[in-house]
Formats: C-alpha cells, structure tokens, sequence
C-alpha cells in the first residue's frame, strides 16, 4: 500500500533529482549533493524495510549525526512509521519512550552509522492509532519544557510538507535551529524544497557563524534576537566578509528595540525579517510594517489571526494533531489561544511578552521585554534579562540581571543603572535589584532561559 506520506516524500525527490548536482547540506568536513542525498535516502530506506519498520511504528531516533537525521526523516516518512528525532542525553531519551510510544530505537554512532532495535511497548495513544489508520506518517516533538513538563506533540508529515510545495526562492542557509525543534524542521522543507543549501554550524560561537558565512557566501541566515545581540557585540561580524547575506530573520523570543536599530546600522544592506510561530501552529508568514518597526500583519495562507482581550488567537491549516500527553487547547472551529500578549494597531500587532511571563506589581503590567530593551540602551550592557520576585506587599516587584562591558566599579555601574530607569521607567518598573552577572542562560536554540540565575556576582 502506497502511504499519503509516500506521495508527499515523492515530491521531494523529484525536486531533489533535478537539483542532482547541486550542493545540499554541509556539517563539518561532510559535504552532500541532493544527488549523494537521494542515494543516503535510498539505502536507509532498503535497510529500514529490511527490519521491518512501517505503517504503525514509532521511532526515536538518537544521535548527533544530522546529515543523516535528515536521510532518515524521509526515509521513515516514505514508511509510514513516526518519527522522534531527538539529540539528547540517554535520560532525556528514557524520559520520551514512553509517552511517544516508541516501538523502536534507532541508535546513529559517531561513524552516522546505526543500528535499530525494538523494544517491548506497542501504539496505544488515540492520536497515534487513528493516524495511523489514516496512512500518515508522523513527526513527535517534544517541547522544551522551561514552563513545566515537556509536552509531546504529534504533527501529521503529510500535512506539514504540503506547505512547502511550491516554488519559491533559493537561498544558502545557516542552520541554528536544532532539528530536535519544530522551528529547524521548517528551515529544513524550505530550503530542500527550493534547491538551497543547509550549513550546520559546530557551535553557536559568533566566529563560527561569521567564518561559515564567507567561507560558503551564506545568503539567509535565520536566528534569535539573544545571537544577533551576541553576534553585534562579539565583533566577530567585522573581522569577516559577511556581504553575501541578503536576508537576516529573528524569531523565537522578543526583539529589543535597541538591538534591531544597532542591526540595521550594522548591515544595511540586508532585508530584516521577523519571524513568528508556536509548535502547535507551525510557521506563521508575517510581514513587517517597515525594516525599522517590530509590528507584523499575518499574511500567510492558511492561518488567521485575532485579539482578544490582548492576547493573540491563530487558527492554522498546518496545526498540530494534538498533544500525546495533554489537552490540545484548541476551540471546537479551531483557533488556539497563543499566549502571547498583543498591542492592536490596525491591521499590525506588535508582540509585548508571553502572558505567562508578565509581571504584575500592585495591578500594574510591567513586561519584561521592555525593561530588557531600555536597560540595554544604556552604556556598559551587553546583555538583560527581567523577571519578576514574589512581595508580600505589591505581589511582585522587577528584578534584573545584566551583563556588563565596563571597567566602573559594580556599585557605581549597579548606581548609574538605577538612577537612568528611575528617569526613563514609570517607578512601578524599576527594577528594585540589580544584579551584575558573567552570562546568561540560552536554550539549545539560542534562546533567553527566563529563569533567574544564582550566579550573580
């Protein structure tokens, strides 16, 4: 029987014989042609048929080798079995299997080498079983869990692959996203299904990024407003010829206003593109109001979006199946409430925080975001990170830390900070600590962890 994802996967490979000699993905010293990439897909595929893996099975797949996670993405998807792609620690593997359903696990050695094995658990979540009934393949995510218990999402492969087919613009890429990610999943379709070229970076470092951007003539180079802010510090940008990049994208986390202004002044010549989209919902097209502005109209086919009482719904044609381990959240016609805290301005919405992360002080909304971004203004910050601290009397009050880039003495730049936010800042959003720190925490994707650091100085 020939699967929906058969079909979808056909269409890739098609495009991927056209482009047969053109270059595809780089990571390290490995290079692949879309020609080399057909020809891994095909012998994982005979091997994977070989141990019997099809329609009804669940498997995670573990290991660092992302040339070949994207080999045997599609070629489990032309299977019909789902997927888990995970780069993880043995414990966080342990911690998936069950909630997933694993029936295997598929092991790649250093070598992107593997071997397979199943183990003693069959598909018994609703989701999974009608899915398969269906002939879909499926992709299962777990989301980064920073909020609470990680959540497993189920996404149908068929469904999210007819997004990308269609033809539009070819761009050499920078891979920052993980592909244990939804968010590195989509820049994967993109630039396959258009011909383009993926470069994994080794490491997150400014220099690596700057020094893959010469070396391969990078054109697009989609990232976190916490790298650029990083990238723009670093210096590393003006130690490299970084003029092939046309397009730079954030997204993920909030820009500060300050750090998109220094980015224009930085590369003028490149279009600015913020980015916007949840797991549950996949990539939502927006456009920018103008190269300076942070506020965004949805434009993108298959989603529609509204406000209520501040906050942003999206009902989305490329959604999510449901959570293997929750409640979907979704209304009966499909909107989803995002979470995420809105400012309304006609057709455009600028983004002011995650509902789950604004601070209340006496009745008042301090959002974090906008402490950040004045603090980050301010001579001798490099970085900032906001959140709120339990108070007997107002409920909450606004705690900082920064990083700082002078040679003041701690106090006399602690005394300076506090002195410019009790000018600029209404009282209720001064922060009533600060505290100096050697770094930040980021996620894996390169994103602000907001969770207070016991490392202050």
């Amino acid at each position: 029987m020939t699967t929906l994802a058969e079909n979808s996967i056909q269409y890739f490979e098609d495009l991927f014989r056209h482009h047969h000699d053109t270059p595809c993905v780089v990571s390290g010293t490995t290079s692949w042609t879309y020609g080399d990439f057909l020809r891994e897909i095909g012998e994982d595929r005979r091997n994977l048929q070989s141990a019997g893996i099809g329609t009804g099975d669940v498997v995670i797949v573990a290991g660092n080798s992302l040339l070949r996670h994207l080999s045997l993405f599609f070629a489990l998807s032309a299977l019909g079995a789902t997927i888990v792609p995970l780069l993880g620690r043995e414990d966080e593997i342990r911690q998936c299997e069950d909630v997933a359903n694993a029936t295997h696990i598929l092991s790649i050695s250093s070598n992107a080498n593997w071997t397979i094995d199943r183990t003693s658990r069959s598909v018994k979540n609703p989701l999974l079983k009608r899915q398969f009934e269906r002939g879909e393949a499926g992709l299962i995510m777990f989301t980064s869990g920073s909020t609470g218990k990680k959540k497993a999402i189920l996404y149908s492969i068929p469904k999210v692959l007819r997004r990308f087919q269609a033809h539009r613009k070819t761009y050499r890429s920078l891979m920052f996203s993980s592909i244990d990610h939804f968010g590195g999943w989509n820049t994967v379709f993109y630039i396959l299904s258009n011909g383009g070229l993926i470069v994994f970076p080794s490491s997150q470092r400014p220099d690596e990024a700057c020094r893959l951007i010469q070396e391969h003539r990078i054109e697009l180079l989609p990232t976190t407003p916490s790298f650029i802010n990083l990238l723009l510090l670093s210096g590393a940008a003006d130690a490299y010829d970084l003029s092939s990049l046309k397009i730079i994208t954030y997204g993920s986390e909030l820009m500060p206003e300050t750090t998109l202004q220094n980015l224009r002044r930085r590369f003028p010549n490149a279009s600015l593109r913020q980015t916007y989209g949840l797991s549950e919902l996949g990539q939502v097209k927006v456009i920018s109001r103008d190269p300076g502005s942070l506020a965004v109209k949805v434009v993108g086919e298959g989603f529609e979006a509204k406000v209520i009482d501040g906050i942003l719904w999206v009902r989305s044609d490329y959604a999510m199946e449901g959570y293997l381990n929750g409640d979907a959240g979704f209304t009966e016609d499909g909107w989803f409430d995002t979470g995420d805290m809105v400012k309304m301005e006609g057709e455009f919405i600028t983004f002011l925080g995650r509902k789950s992360e604004l601070i209340n002080v006496a009745g008042l909304k301090v959002y974090p975001a906008e402490v950040e971004s004045f603090l980050l203004s301010q001579p001798g910050v490099s970085d900032a990170l906001v959140s709120g601290e339990p108070n007997a009397f107002v409920g909450n009050t606004v705690v900082a830390q920064v990083v700082a880039r002078t040679d003041e003495p701690e106090q006399v730049f602690i005394q300076r900070l506090r002195a410019e936010c009790k000018k600029k800042l209404a009282r209720y959003m001064v922060p009533t600590r600060i505290h100096v720190v050697k770094q930040l925490h980021y996620s894996r994707q390169h994103k602000k962890l907001r969770t207070f650091s016991s490392s202050s100085r």
